[in-house]
């Protein structure tokens, strides 16, 4: 009998594998996971946080190409049911070499392998819900927060490193995190409001999205959101996805939270990754002597009709960016 035509891709092939094993791995998992989570470690997770289409996927894949840190990559992906025993045979057998990744499709990484970056949102979505984004620190049960804790934890401890996470899902839900992890870092990309809006307009084109109809991350308001024309609704869900991370960094530490410009990043990339390295801790070593830097498509022109962009750049002008009042 030959493979199922489902089962081609290698992708499809670990991913059956993943499931079909899911109880053996759990088992496996059950004793080591408390024992490592328990542990006194030096590192805290890292999130990369901020709006889509502000430069969060690239600088996700500059950091993890150069700086020794954890991150899960598209194998571990598969094994988002088992996140511990995932990066333990990643560990093993891919290893945390540079990936050379640095091209993506809104955020998937697939084409480059299994050592690609992934945001692998299914993790979160085995306590968390898919169709919104926000939530109250008590929206999650203390169960629930326990066991997201003790996997990031028991990786962290167990390789002694860092975990930088891209999952933008997460500066909706800081609330939670601050619970999960009190120390954790995070990192606020932002990039001029006007190209993110833009490139939000191509990407909703390019998917054939109806005009009221939403795409990708959802701030707390976005029902009232939903009605508004075009242009207005994708300015403000920028406006209030960077509110809610504005209002809840209070929660956080204030040595624990960066903002980073997108265009200060592509201006200097070299800069930007020690900064980085230094924020999310001074003993992260680099991977290799010299920074691998690629050329990043950085495009602050218009590229959609004029009529659009103005009435963009209209909204934009409406609304207060550095205190978002």
């Amino acid at each position: 009998m030959g493979v199922p035509q489902i089962l081609k891709s290698k992708y499809a092939r670990a991913d059956f594998i993943a499931r079909h094993f899911e109880g053996l791995m759990t088992r496996w998992e059950k004793s080591r996971i408390p024992n490592y989570a328990k542990r006194k470690g030096k590192y805290q997770p890292v999130f990369i946080i901020g709006a889509p289409r502000t430069g969060s996927t690239i600088l996700y894949q500059y950091i993890t190409n150069n700086l020794d840190v954890l991150y899960i990559n598209n194998f571990i992906d598969i094994f988002h049911r088992n996140f511990f025993f995932g990066f333990t045979l990643a560990n093993k057998f891919i290893g945390w070499q540079p990936h050379g990744c640095f091209k993506s499709v809104l955020g998937n990484t697939r084409a480059c392998g299994w050592r690609g970056p992934s945001e692998c949102g299914n993790f979160w979505y085995r306590w968390m819900p898919k169709d919104r984004h926000f939530l109250h620190s008590g929206d999650i049960s203390n169960k629930a927060l326990n066991e997201i804790g003790n996997n990031l934890f028991s990786v962290i401890n167990k390789f002694d490193k860092p975990l930088v996470i891209k999952n933008l899902n997460a500066g909706q839900r800081l609330r939670v995190i601050s619970k999960i992890a009190p120390h954790a870092k995070f990192i606020f990309v932002k990039r001029n409001p006007t190209f993110v809006a833009q490139s939000i307009f191509r990407v909703k084109q390019k998917l054939k999205r109806n005009n009221g109809e939403w795409w990708s991350i959802k701030p707390k308001n976005f029902e009232s959101l939903m009605s508004l024309p075009p242009h207005e609704q994708i300015v403000k869900q920028i406006f209030y996805l960077e509110k809610q991370i504005f209002l809840d960094k209070k929660l956080i530490p204030p040595t624990n939270f960066i903002e980073l410009n997108y265009e200060d990043f592509t201006a200097d990339v070299g800069f930007a990754l020690d900064k980085v390295r230094c924020f999310i801790d001074d003993n992260v070593a680099m991977k290799a002597d010299d920074f691998d830097f690629r050329d990043i498509s950085v495009n602050e022109t218009t590229t959609i009709p004029k009529g659009d962009f103005e009435k963009i750049e209209q909204e934009v002008a409406k609304l207060n960016w550095k205190t978002y009042e």
